[in-house]
């Protein structure tokens, strides 16, 4: 048997091998661990770690070292559904975790890893941004604004466009129709052509000047050719930027405070209540709406274009 001078001279910079060592020399739980506390003090392994130990020799463990585990394989996080993820939130940033493990069929702890690690994408007013800005994005955030705030200026009586009502500031349309049917001939053959007769109704010339963000359906080509043609004027809107959008940060979360925990027979009556909340909203709420827009557009300048949403 070994003794305690035997010990003496090893560094204490103890391996768990030469522990696992001095457990099998035969000797009781109890005195293993009073001889270890005795020579090694506070660096002595656990009680409950050298029962455990002393229970896997007794199961016939021979090796002192630990075994190491591949673990279970990721089968999920594979390039096809890092791609396919992808290209789902780029269709639509507003895409819960929930929706996208029905397309892709993988767990929501695969989803997390590919959009956290692999996409580096966080959420932000309901959407999908990257976590950090680039200093291109910053700048063209701000240069954004910055015009925004000029045009704005200018032309007081500027109607912006950004959901579904009639105010005192313009016409609102909403996209919900859009995110339903999937279907890009919605926004161009009856959204549009709507919003346009109700705000030349009195005035066919009227100037309307429409805000969109970057949706695939409005930044498509047949979007832009009927726009065109109907001399609607388009103010952009700069990538990743759910911030200072008024659907974003206005609409669609006050939609889904008035909807909450309803049900619906089919997608149709969805759209019929999504139409009654809007139309429920006063001018005075959309009021409000437009003046956050500025003060968020103005505190977006004062950050140098950084998110601004949680400071």
């Amino acid at each position: 048997m070994f003794k305690n001078k035997n010990y003496v001279g090893l560094k204490m910079e103890l391996t768990r091998e030469y522990f696992r060592a001095i457990i099998r020399r035969g000797l009781s739980q109890d005195k293993c661990r009073s001889e270890l506390v005795s020579i090694y003090d506070v660096e002595a392994m656990s009680q409950t770690t050298i029962y455990r130990w002393y229970a896997e020799f007794r199961r016939g463990r021979v090796s002192l070292s630990t075994v190491s585990s591949a673990g279970r394989p990721r089968t999920a996080v594979t390039p096809e559904n890092i791609a396919a993820v992808r290209t789902i939130i780029l269709d639509d940033r507003h895409v819960t975790y929930e929706q996208i493990r029905a397309v892709v069929s993988i767990g929501m702890t695969a989803i997390q890893s590919i959009l956290h690690n692999e996409l580096c994408v966080r959420k932000l007013v309901s959407r999908w941004v990257p976590h950090n800005l680039s200093e291109e994005q910053k700048a063209a955030r701000v240069d954004w604004c910055r015009n925004t705030l000029n045009a704005s200026t200018e032309g007081s009586q500027m109607p912006f466009i950004i959901s579904s009502q009639v105010t005192n500031h313009g016409f609102i349309h909403t996209n919900l129709k859009e995110s339903i049917s999937q279907q890009f001939g919605w926004y161009i053959t009856v959204c549009s052509p709507e919003m346009i007769a109700e705000l030349r109704k009195k005035n066919p010339k009227r100037r309307i000047v429409l805000h969109h963000d970057n949706a695939s359906s409005h930044t498509a080509r047949k979007t832009n050719h009927f726009l065109k043609q109907e001399s609607v004027e388009l103010m952009s809107h700069p990538p990743y930027s759910p911030d200072p959008s008024p659907n974003d940060f206005f609409t669609f979360p006050r939609m889904k405070d008035l909807l909450r925990d309803q049900r619906f027979e089919d997608p149709e009556a969805a759209v019929e209540a999504y139409k009654s909340a809007i139309l429920s909203t006063s001018t005075s709420d959309w009021n409000y709406c437009f003046n956050d827009w500025f003060a968020r557009i103005e505190k977006c300048i004062k950050l140098n274009g950084e998110y601004f949403e949680k400071q």
